[in-house]
């Protein structure tokens, strides 16, 4: 009922509720994908710091991946990439599996990293790959033509 009631309020936008449903959710069922929903709640909310939080260290991919985009937004670089490669994420052809997204937008958010510390190739292979994955993944086109790409 609780997980309903968190999946529920976040599909309204009711971000307040969702996260003291998570909160609650937590409390009584610890799991990877309680945690899960209470750092999507939070970031959801903009609590990206709660959210980065509740899932360092991370045990799933999925987790993993929320993990590395908070981590980015929050400026811990090195802290994104390292959730990503620890997870498999930069080199895994296909599905990554366990609720991780398609594995494009885990190269999409490599390039983004990449980009970010001015590692600039990397970050062109990234959004290469991210793109022969999923040619219509309009942010990676953006990006690659913003650097001067090919």
């Amino acid at each position: 009922a609780l997980r309903s009631a968190v999946e529920e309020s976040l599909a309204a936008y009711a971000h307040s509720n969702a996260v003291f449903m998570a909160e609650r959710l937590v409390a009584c069922h610890p799991s990877p994908e309680s945690s899960h929903l209470l750092a999507t709640a939070y970031h959801a909310a903009g609590e990206t710091h709660r959210a980065y939080s509740v899932l360092n260290p991370a045990t799933t991919p999925r987790n993993r991946y929320l993990l590395a985009v908070c981590a980015f937004k929050l400026g811990k670089l090195q802290d994104a990439e390292n959730a990503l490669m620890a997870g498999g994420f930069g080199d895994a052809p296909g599905g990554i599996g366990d609720g991780a997204p398609n594995p494009a937008y885990c190269s999409l958010l490599l390039g983004q990293i990449c980009r970010a510390a001015n590692r600039t190739e990397r970050a062109v292979e990234h959004f290469q790959r991210a793109l022969r994955i999923c040619p219509t993944l309009w942010v990676a086109w953006q990006n690659l033509c913003q650097l001067g790409a090919d």
